[in-house]
């Protein structure tokens, strides 16, 4: 979301945020995978860190996903 000059909340379609941030589906998805893995290693050492990648990866494309859905 992004301030105007009168304080209003005005939110950002997923274009603008791609913008700025360069994030498409591709970068979403390795993003949710690392951030799986890492969690799952914590968590549940080598296995852990496999499938949590699996299920980061499929959680960081679905954000992707649902995002261009709202914004369309």
């Amino acid at each position: 979301m992004l301030l105007n000059n009168h304080s209003q909340i005005l939110p950002l379609s997923n274009d603008e945020i791609n913008a700025v941030s360069g994030a498409g589906a591709g970068e979403s998805t390795s993003q949710g995978a690392a951030a799986g893995a890492v969690a799952g290693f914590v968590e549940g050492g080598p296995v852990g860190a496999a499938i949590g990648a699996v299920v980061g990866g499929g959680i960081g494309y679905a954000g992707y996903e649902i995002g261009e859905w709202l914004d369309s």
